[in-house]
C-alpha cells in the first residue's frame, strides 16, 4: 500500500512538473508582435516577432511573472477637440493686428511601439541628448563602427535600456482607448504650447507650420512621451482643423459681405454719376462745342466735385450721391439733375476762363474753331454719330 502511494505521488509530481515546464516555456510571440518577458517584476530583454518557447515561470500573479505582448501595428488616436488661446499680434508681420481668441484644434496622432534603440545618451551621465535622426551621416558611420560618437565635445552612446522595456516599466497600456486617454494630456499640452506662439490667422492659414510646432513640443527629448519610451520614428501627428470661434466667423463673414456690398454700390454710384454728368455735358455741348480734351477735363472735374474727393471703392465713407449730398444731407427729390447741371456749367465756365487766350477766345469754345495755327476742325455738334463714336471711344 505504501509503495502504491509513493508511486502515485511520484507520478503526480512528474505530471505536474511536466505541465509546469510546458506552461513556463509555451510562450510565443507572433510575427506582428513584440514580447517582453517579465520575471518577478524585472524586464531585461525584448523578444522579436516569431520567437518561440520563451521561458517565463508559471507562478501565481503575485509573483509578477508574465510575457508582455506589444503589437507592431500603428495606432490611430483621434483626440477630443482642444481649446487653445491664440497669440495676440500682427500677421503677416507689420500687417493686420489679431487679438487673442479661443480657437478649437482637432488633432490626431499615429503611434506605434518602438522596435529598436534610437536615442543617444551622454556616456558619463546617461542623460538623453539626441536621436539617431539628428546625427550627421559621418557621425552615424562612426557610431556604427565604434558604438559611440563624439559630438560637440560629448561622447554619446546608445541608450542602455531598450525603449520597449521603458514602456513596460512606465505601464503604458496597449488597448487603443486606454492608450488614447494616456497620451491625451501630452497632446493637449503640446497643442496649447504651439497655439500660444501663433495668431489664430497664421495657424489657420499655415497648418503645416502649426503642426511642426506641435511636434517639436510633443517630441522633445525630456517630454513625457519620450521619457516613457516612445521614439520619433513611431510618432506622426496630423492637425485636422484650426477653427476660430463662431462669433469670429460670423464677424468675418459679415465684414466680407459688407465689403462686397459696398464695392457693388460704389460701382453703381460711379456709373450713375458718369451717366448724369455725360447727359448734362452733352446738353451744354450743343450750345458750346468743345474738344475731346476739354470734354474729358470737364467730365473729370465734375466727378471730383460731386464726390468731394472721396474715393468710390475704399477709404472714407461711401456716399450714394444719387440720394444724398457729400455731407450726408438728403437732396430734395428730383433736384440732383439741377445740381449736376450747375456743377457742369461752373466747371465749364472756370475752364474757359482759365484757358482764354490773347485772341479773346477760350479753348472751351474755340479749340475746334480755328486759330492762328492750323485749319478749322469740325465741331462736335457737326459730327455724325459714327464720327462722335470714333472721336470719344476712349471716354
Amino acid at each position: 500500500m505504501l509503495i502504491f502511494l509513493s508511486v502515485a505521488v511520484l507520478i503526480g509530481l512528474a505530471g505536474f512538473g511536466s505541465y509546469w515546464f510546458y506552461r513556463s516555456f509555451a510562450n510565443f510571440v507572433d510575427a506582428n508582435e513584440m514580447g517582453v518577458p517579465v520575471i518577478f517584476g524585472n524586464a531585461d530583454h525584448v523578444c522579436e516577432g516569431g520567437s518561440c518557447w520563451i521561458f517565463v515561470p508559471w507562478l501565481p500573479k503575485a509573483c509578477k511573472c508574465y510575457l508582455k505582448i506589444y503589437p507592431t501595428r500603428m495606432y490611430n488616436l483621434e483626440y477630443d477637440p482642444i481649446k487653445v488661446m491664440s497669440k495676440e499680434g500682427d500677421y503677416p508681420k507689420g500687417g493686420k493686428h489679431h487679438i487673442s481668441v479661443e480657437v478649437v484644434v482637432v488633432s490626431r496622432a499615429y503611434l506605434n511601439f518602438p522596435r529598436e534603440r534610437e536615442m543617444l545618451v551622454n556616456k558619463e551621465t546617461d542623460e538623453p541628448v539626441c536621436f539617431l535622426k539628428d546625427l550627421m551621416p559621418q557621425e552615424r558611420n562612426e557610431l556604427k563602427v565604434h558604438e559611440e560618437v563624439v559630438r560637440l565635445g560629448v561622447t554619446l552612446v546608445w541608450e542602455r535600456t531598450h525603449p520597449l522595456i521603458e514602456i513596460v516599466r512606465a505601464g503604458v497600456p496597449t488597448t487603443k482607448a486606454e492608450l488614447q486617454d494616456w497620451s491625451e494630456k501630452g497632446m493637449t499640452s503640446a497643442v496649447r504650447s504651439a497655439g500660444a506662439q501663433m495668431t489664430w490667422k497664421e495657424a489657420n492659414e499655415n497648418p503645416v507650420a502649426f503642426k511642426d510646432m506641435v511636434e517639436k513640443s510633443y517630441l522633445k527629448v525630456d517630454g513625457a512621451l519620450i521619457q516613457a519610451g516612445f521614439r520619433p520614428s513611431g510618432i506622426k501627428l496630423a492637425i485636422k482643423l484650426v477653427d476660430p470661434p463662431q462669433q469670429l466667423k460670423d464677424a468675418l463673414a459679415g465684414e466680407a459681405s459688407a465689403s462686397h456690398v459696398a464695392k457693388r454700390e460704389a460701382v453703381e454710384v460711379g456709373d450713375s454719376l458718369s451717366e448724369m454728368v455725360d447727359k448734362q455735358i452733352a446738353a451744354m455741348e450743343k450750345r458750346h462745342p468743345m474738344t475731346k480734351e476739354d470734354y474729358l477735363k470737364v467730365r473729370q472735374e465734375c466727378l471730383n466735385q460731386l464726390t468731394r474727393d472721396r474715393t468710390m471703392q475704399g477709404g472714407g465713407k461711401l456716399i450714394d450721391i444719387r440720394v444724398a449730398s457729400a455731407d450726408g444731407t438728403p437732396f430734395a427729390q428730383g433736384s440732383i439733375s439741377e445740381i449736376i447741371a450747375g456743377i457742369v456749367a461752373a466747371v465749364a465756365a472756370s475752364s474757359a476762363s482759365k484757358d482764354q487766350g490773347s485772341d479773346g477766345q477760350g479753348k472751351l469754345g474755340g479749340f475746334y474753331g480755328g486759330g492762328p495755327q492750323g485749319g478749322k476742325k469740325k465741331e462736335v455738334s457737326d459730327m455724325t454719330e459714327e464720327e462722335k463714336e470714333e472721336e470719344f471711344k476712349d471716354i
